[in-house]
């Protein structure tokens, strides 16, 4: 009876021992796992920001090129409204020397 015991106590033993080995395995995958998805999760955010830089930048670009052209066209108008002859001319010049020198 004693030696039933002993392999009772014995298989018990050896089945804590396999519970415990289970469980630090599972840890072990747990831990790994997590490892995993955080490096994932890191890497997709480095796209995202890369991605998200580089959408700035051309969105930035393409607005100093729709500036550059809405101000040429402004500059092209304002060139073609402002004509002046000889007499419009001298009376602008005449105006601008009365205002600086302030004669009205």
């Amino acid at each position: 009876m004693r030696e039933i015991i002993q392999q009772i106590v014995a298989t018990e033993n050896e089945a804590k021992a396999m519970v415990e080995a289970a469980k630090a395995e599972a840890e072990a995958v747990v831990s790994e796992a997590r490892r995993k998805a955080r490096d994932a999760i890191e890497g997709v955010r480095r796209e995202v920001r890369d991605e998200g830089a580089r959408v700035v930048d051309a969105a930035e670009k393409e607005a100093t090129r729709e500036k550059e052209a809405m101000l040429d066209k402004a500059r092209a108008e304002i060139e073609n409204r402002i004509r002046f002859d000889g007499e419009s001319r001298r009376l602008a010049v005449e105006k601008v020397v009365r205002c600086v020198c302030g004669l009205r």
